[in-house]
């Protein structure tokens, strides 16, 4: 937790949480940047997904471009 960072009363840090600016009365933080709880979530479940959502699109390139070509990137 950085200096001069007030927390709000009812506040909930989770443990290992980077809190770097002020947290609201009743907020919540979790992560490394702490962000809000639902936010926090929502990246965490996203970042799950990513191997199946990356290896969905290579294959969707490779059946519109074709086996042999690369796409431009």
């Amino acid at each position: 937790m950085r200096d001069n960072v007030n927390i709000g009363a009812r506040a909930q840090i989770a443990g290992r949480a980077g809190v770097t600016a002020d947290v609201e009365p009743g907020g919540d933080r979790f992560g490394l940047p702490a962000l809000p709880g639902r936010e926090a979530m929502q990246i965490h479940s996203a970042s799950r997904r990513l191997r199946e959502v990356l290896s969905r699109l290579r294959n969707l390139e490779r059946r519109v471009l074709g086996e042999g070509r690369k796409p431009d990137a």
